[in-house]
């Protein structure tokens, strides 16, 4: 075949890290001339550039349905080995500004020679992000941490946002590939970026490859500017996700990181359990790790991350639907983590982490500093006694009791409850705050004490505000004025004469960055309707 035949190629191209100073430093160690099973080595001609081919050929496996076909037949069909060959082409690319690096194109299952400690983790979403304009993205998937972190607590409503735009809008939507076409010269190019991997597909040569392989390493080093939405999270692999899974354990044990427990895809919380703890039901698998360590601690003042983690991973997390038969994936996979590591901010979600990008974080952080605090003075959480004379906090309940007394025409809606029937979307029962005053102010009340429990209350939050807001069914409204025993939500009351007051009891005046996302998401919902929103931080009496 000659040089310049064209054809439509499809590239899976990954860059490797500085580390790689030669050829065979990409692939594993079993791989390498050294290694157990060395793989053969072979020079690329030099007209399709600077490069080496790695192979294996003539692999043989046994069809997993082999022997189901045998029963079958009675032996009488004789079904042969698989027969395949893997392979992986390295080469060395020169960059615009004269930077060597190492770039690889894997062909059949070649991904599996090379050693993943060694390619950039964020090289095809990168590229994919700097080159796809918006309008231009034909596909993405991505995760949503919104109900991941609500089922933790209670399966409320779901956020699921669809469409591009609506990802593009989002910000607790985090996209893992892209997909969309851009036009290099007169030749349109479809990439498909997903984490370390770039996949572009166009109609060339493979004397072109060479030219294409430099293109692409030069976005990616270029300070061109991405999609910001494509980029707010980055995967982790390697060496670093041993080090963040040990420091998630040691916190676990200290206490000092917050996590919560949930299935990889939505499921309600009250059909989850853990194999950790059979003797001890209804209570939810977060609450079930958490009190296992508290009882290993209390039982050896020794135990540490190694016994913990060991047990993590003997641990399975549970669902059981009626009718159904029990599922079940490791419980690791359902840890839903926020980590801060050497000034770096980590999220573990379904099994995975990734490093949160700073400028994303440090937005959301404004977004929430920039709600204006409410100058009510509301009552501080006091300390009780039980019977047995121990002083604890009073509970939630007790404290609305107290916020409904103190404030200017207050009325108690703790556990009130109204269930919408004019065809609303939401499913019910509905508590439309903790306090409502005759001020039309709507207060939500919650011990910060975990972002599930707080996402839930901003949540909680926007329902109440979807279902109260001028020009729609009038039911709530109604009910809440039956309530107040006053004429106060009228038909003609607009939304921005209404404020939703988050009161957050917590000892330091911050969210957790779970919560965090939620809130802003939930902000976004409550001022495109016009409402005022404002955050309140009562006193906490000190406990002796």
């Amino acid at each position: 075949m000659s040089d310049n035949k064209k054809s439509m190629l499809c590239l899976s191209i990954r860059l490797h890290t500085k580390s790689v100073k030669k050829y065979e430093d990409v692939l594993k160690s079993e791989y390498k001339s050294t290694g157990n099973n060395p793989v053969s080595s072979t020079t690329i001609s030099r007209s399709f550039g600077n490069g080496k081919v790695f192979s294996l050929t003539d692999l043989t496996n046994r069809p997993e349905w082999a022997g189901e076909t045998a029963i079958l037949t009675n032996n009488k069909v004789d079904i042969s080995n698989n027969s395949f060959s893997k392979a992986v082409a390295v080469f060395k690319v020169e960059s615009g500004n004269g930077k060597k690096r190492f770039m690889s194109l894997t062909f059949g299952r070649g991904d599996s020679l090379l050693d993943s400690v060694r390619y950039i983790n964020d090289f095809g979403r990168n590229v994919a992000a700097k080159k796809i304009s918006g309008f231009k993205v034909t596909a993405t998937d991505s995760f949503q941490i919104t109900d991941r972190i609500i089922q933790s607590a209670k399966q409320y409503v779901s956020m699921q946002n669809v469409g591009i735009e609506a990802l593009i809008n989002s910000q607790s939507e985090f996209a893992s590939s892209i997909s969309g076409n851009f036009t290099n010269g007169e030749i349109e190019t479809r990439l498909h970026g997903h984490d370390e991997l770039l996949k572009a597909t166009r109609f060339m040569g493979w004397d072109e490859v060479k030219n294409d392989l430099q293109y692409y390493l030069n976005v990616y080093l270029s300070r061109a500017t991405m999609a910001g939405w494509a980029t707010r999270v980055t995967k982790i692999n390697g060496g670093l996700k041993q080090k963040l899974d040990s420091a998630l354990i040691k916190g676990m044990i200290s206490g000092r990181v917050e996590y919560a427990i949930a299935w990889s895809t939505f499921r309600e919380v009250n059909l989850l359990t853990t194999t950790l703890l059979k003797r001890i039901p209804d209570i939810s698998p977060t609450e079930q790790l958490s009190w296992y360590i508290k009882y290993r601690q209390t039982k050896d003042p020794n135990y540490n991350s190694d016994q913990l983690s060991s047990k993590i991973k003997q641990t399975k997390l549970v669902a059981t639907v009626e009718g159904d038969q029990p599922e079940n994936i490791p419980l690791y996979r359902g840890i839903l983590a926020d980590l801060v590591f050497e000034k770096q901010r980590y999220l573990l979600y379904n099994g995975k982490w990734y490093q949160v990008e700073q400028q994303f974080y440090d937005e959301i952080v404004q977004k929430i500093t920039n709600i204006p605090v409410c100058n009510i003075e509301l009552p501080e959480l006091k300390v009780i006694s039980d019977k047995a004379g121990t002083p604890h906090y009073e509970d939630e309940g007790s404290y609305n009791i107290r916020l409904a007394n103190s404030v200017i025409g207050g009325t108690l809606f703790d556990k009130v409850n109204f269930n919408a029937h004019l065809g609303s979307d939401f499913r019910g029962p509905e508590e439309p705050a903790d306090v409502i005053t005759t001020s039309r102010n709507l207060f939500f009340v919650k011990k910060g004490n975990s972002s599930a429990a707080l996402s839930h209350l901003f949540l909680q939050g926007l329902v109440s505000a979807k279902l109260l807001a001028q020009g729609g069914t009038g039911e709530l409204r109604r009910f809440v004025n039956e309530k107040l025993n006053a004429d106060v939500f009228t038909d003609n009351i607009r939304n921005t004469d209404v404020t939703l007051t988050f009161v957050v009891i917590k000892k330091t005046p911050n969210l957790p960055f779970f919560s965090m996302i939620s809130f802003s998401e939930v902000l976004d919902g409550l001022y495109e309707m016009g409402y005022k929103v404002e955050i309140a931080w009562p006193k906490i009496e000190e406990l002796s």
